[in-house]
C-alpha cells in the first residue's frame, strides 16, 4: 500500500492551466510556479508500484482566506470542482470540496486542521467500526467526514475521490 499525506495550504492557479494545487514552502504569488498541481500529484501516485494507493490531503482550494486556504489578494479565486478519479487502485480523501475552506483550530485539544485531527483518531483505531483490526478507506472517510462536519466552525465537508480501495492493518493478528 502507498500512502501520501499533505497538511498545509492549497490554492487555485489558473496560470498553470489546472485549478487545484498544493502550496509548498517556496510557492510565490501570484504565479505559483513552485506549487504542486493536484493533477501532477495524482499522476505521480499512479506511477507508484503498489496495489493500493491512498492520498490524504488536509488543504482547501477556494482561497477564501481562512484556515488552510491562504488569503491572496493577487489571486482571483474561481471555484472549480475537484477532479474526478476513475482508477480502481487509487483513492483520495480531501479535507473539503472546492467551494469550502479547510479549517484549523485554536482549540488546544486539536492542534491541527480538523481533518488531520480526526484522521489521526481514525488511524488510531476509532474508525474500526467492525473491530476486525483492519481499517478501510471507507471507514476512515466516514469517521473523518462525520466528525469534521460536527466540529468545524463553518461548513467543511471532506470528500472522497476515486473508486480505489485501501485496507490498513491496525495491529497484527494473533
Amino acid at each position: 500500500i502507498f500512502i501520501f499525506f499533505f497538511a498545509g495550504n492549497g490554492g487555485t492557479s489558473f496560470a498553470k492551466g489546472a485549478p487545484h494545487c498544493l502550496l509548498l514552502y517556496d510557492t510565490a504569488f501570484p504565479d505559483m510556479k513552485n506549487a504542486l498541481l493536484l493533477s501532477d500529484l495524482l499522476k505521480l501516485c499512479r506511477k507508484v508500484k503498489a496495489k493500493q494507493r491512498i492520498v490524504l490531503i488536509d488543504a482547501g482550494f477556494n482561497m477564501s482566506g481562512e484556515g488552510r486556504t491562504p488569503s491572496v489578494t493577487e489571486a482571483k479565486p474561481k471555484i472549480h470542482a475537484l477532479p474526478t478519479l476513475k482508477e480502481k487502485d487509487i483513492v483520495a480523501i480531501v479535507a473539503c470540496d472546492g467551494t469550502q475552506t479547510a479549517y484549523s483550530s485554536g482549540l488546544s485539544r486539536v492542534r491541527h486542521g480538523f481533518f488531520t485531527y480526526f484522521l489521526l483518531k481514525a488511524l488510531a483505531g476509532k474508525a474500526d467500526k467492525n473491530n476486525d483490526s483492519e481499517l478501510t478507506e471507507d471507514e476512515i472517510f466516514k469517521f473523518v467526514e462525520s466528525r469534521v462536519k460536527e466540529e468545524a466552525p463553518n461548513m467543511q465537508t471532506p470528500v472522497k475521490l476515486g473508486e480505489g480501495k485501501a485496507t490498513l492493518l491496525l495491529k497484527s493478528s494473533k
